[in-house]
């Protein structure tokens, strides 16, 4: 028997072929429910990206405070267990960084140092009030400042000496040193978020801030009952003797 190799049998039809488009091309509808799902998902992620934004600022402010702790001990272990000297003229001197470009207070002495070589490390990513942000025409950073000109940081240095009261003096003359042995309680709160322009708000959540300690050690401090949320508010209470040292009294026992 002879079999005929040449001839050739048609395929048998799929569901390729049998809904083969000529043209190829979507629909109207088909169109209008790939976008419909996109809308979906963009619906459904956009908020849990928002958070995890948010989250990563957070980290970043609370690695910022970190630094500080690190950068206090370097310092003190070149000066006699010394901590940085914090200014002291008034309530909001805490977180002066230097003013005329020549004059360095409060933790920018860790800049010039080269403790801390970063600028940046000096300003909250989640900071809301423009004013502490980083070499802006109204803030200046310390090497870009003239005569005249203040640079301020979006984080608090407040050392906490009971014999000393915060504020205010004449001028930009008065100062608190202490020594780490000073302290006996490890927990003392000596570095925070600023409160003076309410950067309580700048982390997601329930109020809250960053929060260093004598002993290295940041927590995030949550106001979760309202306990000075509402005082600090009020600008003639955080302006007020005895505010700075109310806040920082709390952080030091929050919970």
């Amino acid at each position: 028997m002879i079999f005929n190799t040449t001839k050739k049998y048609a395929s048998p039809p799929t569901i390729f072929s049998t809904f083969h488009r000529s043209s190829g091309a979507f629909t109207l509808i088909e169109l209008l429910v790939v976008i419909s799902i996109i809308a979906l998902l963009i619906s459904i992620l956009l908020p849990a990206l928002g958070k995890a934004r948010e989250a990563a600022k957070t980290i970043a402010c609370a690695s910022n405070v970190k630094s500080f702790g690190i950068g206090m001990y370097a310092y003190a272990s070149d000066y006699n267990n010394t901590l940085p000297a914090q200014l002291n003229f008034s309530y909001y001197s805490p977180y002066v960084l230097g003013t005329n470009g020549t004059n360095i207070y409060n933790l920018g002495q860790l800049y010039t140092l080269d403790v801390i070589e970063t600028p940046e490390t000096y300003y909250c990513p989640a900071a809301l009030d423009p004013s502490p942000l980083f070499d802006t025409t109204d803030n200046p950073w310390l090497t870009n400042a003239t005569t005249g000109q203040t640079t301020r940081s979006s984080y608090f240095y407040y050392l906490q000496d009971p014999d000393i009261p915060l504020g205010p003096s004449p001028g930009f003359t008065t100062y608190v040193t202490r020594k780490i042995d000073d302290y006996t309680d490890t927990r003392t709160a000596v570095v925070s978020d600023n409160i003076y322009y309410g950067l309580w708000l700048s982390h997601t959540g329930i109020p809250r801030f960053n929060v260093g300690y004598i002993d290295g050690s940041v927590l995030s401090v949550a106001d979760s009952s309202g306990i000075w949320q509402g005082n600090l508010t009020a600008a003639t209470v955080i302006n007020g003797p005895g505010a700075v040292e109310a806040v920082f009294s709390y952080f030091n026992d929050p919970y």
